[in-house]
């Protein structure tokens, strides 16, 4: 404690580290624990040392509490100025601080291999859980618990451990902890360590008795509400993404960036060699992994008692870890991308049916289906088709069933109208289109406002940590997922052996993906999905790297300027920068991709951000290259540079100015093809953060301040720069995240989620505070518009194969498709003089476009598309425009259409005919050949529902297998009008009545 020195024996080091006796009230100086158990086969049990100061190791990690000295006559001589010479150390913090003596004589391999020992959780865990209550974010100099409340920090403490500190001033009453408790707040993670430790014994003991009070104690008696009659053999154990796993079957993990991914307003001090350039492999955990006290808690079961929650293990060398399930205990699995679903509101059960209002429906292709026998059923089966692309033995249709009586399925519609802007947008079309009535549309609306109206918070917690793939994402990646989605490019080979290289185009592989933040997070917030840190660029012999921390910055946090580049105009050059600067944010920042260089490509993102700076720096300005004069040509950087690095003739859709009221001012220069404004500026952007361009809006997505450090010019570098990045989203998530690059280690590759200031309030779009004074401002503004399906329509065709040169005019650009007919039911070529039979026709039912093989090749092959008109003067009697509501009576019901005969054929609107997947049985016979004329898609009972349409067994109506009849109620015959409702949508009754599912039910049995 810094007294007087204590007498050893001659010959005996008498500043060596001694591990001290147990006593309650020593506790150790640097992580500050005071060991409340005596019992040294407790695991929560530590040992203690005496340490001096100049024994202890000075690392530069904000975890070290204590000082370091050089020598012993250092430390004696800052002993006289009131410093402590000698520590007491717990073996944690002990293994953390102490000096190895191997250090003395080691090689500096051996040196870095005994400084990453040291920084091993299970030295560091004391030190981490301490700072993280009392530590200050080294970024921001703000404390932690000035961010954050302090009771919401004490709950990632977990409550077994909490006694190590309730000692401390900080619990007192004039403490920012002072409240908190051993048992409140409730911690977020559940310590199962004495659990698992006492299964183990009972394993182990190998006696029946012992067995059965590990796996199943209830069948030993006592009293259920005693602790120990608790299952153990449950999943409750939550992983970090989602999953249940057994406790015993968990895999530790280090829980630092566990806690970093749900700080992220704070830069926490983590290990030197587990920091934040690894935060990449719990980006996609769940944001819900920690929940709110609104929020709903897993359980097995619904069982109350067995809820699934964070779980933390004390192991002895490793340290107090989370706990995770097997399959995500590997970095390669933790990085990926995963598309987490929403919560359940209420409970976890789910209808058979849940995708009936949706856009896609899951149809199984039925051979054979459930039949009653004398003493069994027999099974379904269904077709399986096998080729290149894989198996399935399901199609995917866009019409569900709307004539299930079942409670579960009603409610999931209910939720997902209130929920779903789509969903009540595609129940208003199908209403539209005759699909279901207007009587049920309403009904979902009055329930939904009924029941979630007043519950919108909750509604948003269920939604919160859920991830989806953003639909201009899920279209570009669609379209781009081809073979023949390449990039142009002109690459430098040679030939052959002995050749000069010389320079050719080819068509290559992309390095990278073409578009980045394919999930986003749904965020009450505002802040969405984890934008990427980046690199501090810290050259070598003097190189500028403002511009490259400036591009790069801009690239990997804007997908509609990363996406701009990668369609860069007239290919990427092997020289120039674009494919080497995509190349590089894939493999450096977008780690859920397994990072590949294409054979023959030159763009490898494993090459050294010195070559891309060399590629980056060929667009420098001519009088940049010479003189050194003025700051611009210092740090190398200005709006010519920057416009040199986007021509507009190269990057159509991407333009570079000085100030954004230049574009406001000169509004009718620009036109409607550009997505993404530049602007480089000497005046920061103000007021809101977006700007109106015609009835287009662009919202600011990047924005970048760069500070020249104080200093005069002969002792500076082109390093010496404090940059300041901000980036969001956009689309709805409007908050900021933020990044600071500096030559400091205190300044991590990390961004923070920026907290606006109160001034900064009162305007409606706010930018972010930014320096009054910068060398330079860099803003990137986007268009803000959702993309239409129409102009995507044909690069979907093409993704899956599709020909895209031919098309009708029925229905605006409409491909043909190889015809479905018999040969001998082909009609002759609609093109004037041929002879030949039709192959490609038009896939409109009912249209009478068509081509041979000849003609469509000769047109195919003309360099331009070709749009048909159907023939004039033939006889479309088959045909019925749907869009239009045309082939509809004024009950909404299917009119008849006139056959080849004369006869009238009804198209029956049953839920197992697609409207849009008609098929002739006489014309297309070739198609279902083979297939047995009974084996109907389901096995229709009677009433025109589906055997598989009941959800539970007292949904079915009751069927004697034997008689064929209703068990419990007189069939009434199907005669006039009772004929209507086979197969159609069901009238569900009066919008606000008492009881919607009632009404439903009801309207359905009569």
């Amino acid at each position: 404690d810094g007294g007087e020195e204590p007498l050893f024996d001659e010959g005996v080091d008498e500043c060596r580290t001694r591990w001290l006796p147990h006593d309650a009230d020593r506790k150790c100086d640097n992580c500050r624990r005071r060991c409340f158990t005596d019992d040294v086969n407790s695991p929560y049990y530590f040992d203690m040392c005496m340490i001096y100061s100049h024994k202890i190791k000075a690392t530069s990690s904000p975890l070290r509490k204590i000082k370091a000295h050089k020598t012993r006559a250092t430390a004696l001589h800052r002993r006289g100025r009131g410093d402590r010479n000698r520590y007491h150390l717990c073996r944690e913090c002990c293994g953390f601080l102490s000096k190895e003596e191997a250090e003395a004589a080691a090689t500096k391999e051996e040196k870095n291999r005994l400084n990453r020992s040291r920084f091993d959780w299970g030295k560091l865990w004391p030190s981490f859980y301490w700072d993280l209550l009392v530590g200050i974010d080294t970024d921001s100099g703000v404390p932690f618990r000035h961010v954050y409340e302090a009771s919401y920090l004490w709950r990632y403490i977990p409550q077994s451990i909490r006694r190590y500190w309730l000692h401390e001033e900080i619990f007192d009453k004039d403490g920012d902890f002072f409240g908190c408790t051993e048992f409140n707040p409730p911690s977020y993670f559940r310590d199962r360590t004495d659990e698992l430790q006492d299964f183990a014994l009972k394993i182990k003991s190998y006696t029946a008795r012992d067995f059965l009070n590990a796996l199943d104690p209830a069948r030993l008696g006592g009293d259920p509400n005693d602790e120990n009659m608790n299952q153990f053999l449950l999943p409750d154990v939550l992983c970090p993404w989602g999953c249940g796993e057994y406790c015993h079957a968990a895999v530790p993990m280090n829980s630092s960036l566990l806690i970093q991914r749900h700080l992220m307003k704070v830069q926490l001090n983590l290990s030197g060699f587990f920091g934040h350039d690894k935060l990449y492999l719990y980006e996609n955990s769940r944001l819900d992994y920690i929940r709110f006290d609104k929020e709903g808690i897993d359980t097995v079961l619904m069982n109350d008692d067995w809820k699934v929650l964070p779980s933390v293990l004390l192991v002895p060398g490793k340290g107090l870890c989370a706990l995770c399930c097997r399959h995500h205990a590997s970095s390669s699995s933790q990085r990926r991308l995963y598309t987490h679903p929403p919560k359940k509101i209420e409970n976890i059960l789910s209808s058979t049916r849940p995708d009936c209002l949706s856009h896609c429906v899951l149809k199984p292709r039925v051979a054979s289906t459930v039949q009653g026998k004398k003493y069994n059923t027999s099974m379904q089966a269904n077709y399986l088709t096998c080729g290149y692309a894989g198996c399935d033995s399901a199609n995917v249709c866009l019409n569900g069933k709307f004539n299930i009586p079942s409670l579960m399925l009603f409610k999931h519609e209910v939720l997902s109208f209130c929920g779903r802007r789509d969903l009540r947008d595609l129940a208003s079309a199908k209403v539209r289109e005759g699909k279901i009535t207007s009587e049920l549309r309403e009904q979902w609306e009055d329930e939904a406002v009924k029941k979630y109206g007043a519950k919108q918070d909750m509604l948003s917690l269920a939604s919160r940590g859920s991830t989806y793939v953003p639909t201009i994402n899920a279209l570009l990646l669609q379209k781009h997922s081809t073979e023949e989605s390449r990039i142009d490019a002109v690459v430098k080979i040679r030939q052959s052996a002995g050749d000069q290289e010389s320079e050719v185009d080819a068509s290559l592989e992309r390095s990278w993906t073409p578009v980045i933040y394919n999930v986003q997070t749904q965020d009450p917030e505002g802040y969405g999905a984890i934008m990427k840190g980046i690199k501090p660029y810290m050259a070598k012999a003097g190189r500028a790297t403002m511009m490259l921390w400036t591009l790069v910055g801009m690239v990997s946090a804007c997908n509609d300027l990363h996406y701009a580049i990668d369609q860069k105009r007239g290919g990427h050059r092997y020289d120039y920068h674009s494919g080497h600067l995509l190349a590089h944010i894939n493999a450096h920042y977008m780690k859920h991709r397994d990072s590949k260089c294409p054979r023959k490509s030159p763009f490898n993102g494993r090459n050294s951000a010195a070559s891309l700076l060399t590629k980056v720096e060929k667009s420098l300005p001519q009088d940049m290259r010479s003189s050194t004069e003025s700051d611009e040509s210092f740090y190398r950087f200005d709006l010519e540079y920057m416009k040199n690095l986007f021509v507009e003739t190269e990057y159509p859709t991407v333009s570079v100015c000085s100030d954004i009221s230049e574009v406001v001012r000169e509004d009718g220069r620009y036109t409607d093809e550009k997505q993404v404004f530049i602007t480089v500026g000497k005046r920061g952007p103000e007021g809101e953060a977006s700007f109106k361009l015609g009835p287009q809006t662009f919202e600011a997505r990047v924005v970048i301040s760069l500070e020249i450090e104080d200093g005069e010019r002969d002792s500076l570098t082109p390093n010496h720069y404090i940059g300041r990045r901000f980036a969001r989203h956009g689309g709805g998530f409007n908050e900021w995240w933020e990044q600071k690059r500096s030559r400091r280690k205190k300044t991590k590759q990390m961004m923070k989620q920026y907290v606006q200031a109160q001034s900064s309030l009162m305007v409606k779009d706010p930018f972010p505070v930014l320096p009054p004074s910068s060398f330079y401002y860099v803003c990137v503004y986007v268009k803000n518009v959702q993309p239409q399906a129409n102009d995507f329509r044909l690069d979907m065709f093409r993704s899956v194969g599709a020909q895209c040169a031919v098309f009708c005019s029925c229905m605006k650009i409409n491909p043909l498709i190889l015809c479905g007919r018999k040969k001998a039911n082909r009609r002759r070529c609609m093109r004037d003089g041929c002879e030949s039979h039709e192959k490609y026709s038009c896939s409109n039912f009912g249209c009478n476009t068509r081509v041979c093989d000849e003609c469509f090749k000769n047109m195919a092959n003309s360099g331009e598309d070709v749009v048909l008109d159907p023939p004039v003067g033939e006889q479309n009697d088959e045909f019925i425009d749907f869009r239009d509501g045309n082939g509809l009576n004024e009950d909404n019901n299917v009119i008849g259409i006139e056959g080849e005969e004369g006869d009238w054929e009804e198209l029956n609107r049953h839920d197992d005919v697609n409207d849009d997947d008609y098929l002739d049985s006489d014309e297309y016979s070739d198609v279902i050949e083979g297939i047995d004329e009974n084996d109907d898609d389901e096995f229709c009972l009677d009433d025109g529902w589906m055997e598989d349409d009941a959800d539970e067994p007292d949904e079915h109506v009751d069927i004697d297998p034997l008689a064929g009849e209703e068990s419990h109620h007189d069939r009434e015959s199907l005669d006039g009008e009772s004929d209507d409702c086979v197969g159609m949508d069901v009238n569900v009754g009066e919008a606000g009545s008492s009881d919607a599912y009632e009404d439903y039910v009801s309207t359905f049995v009569t």
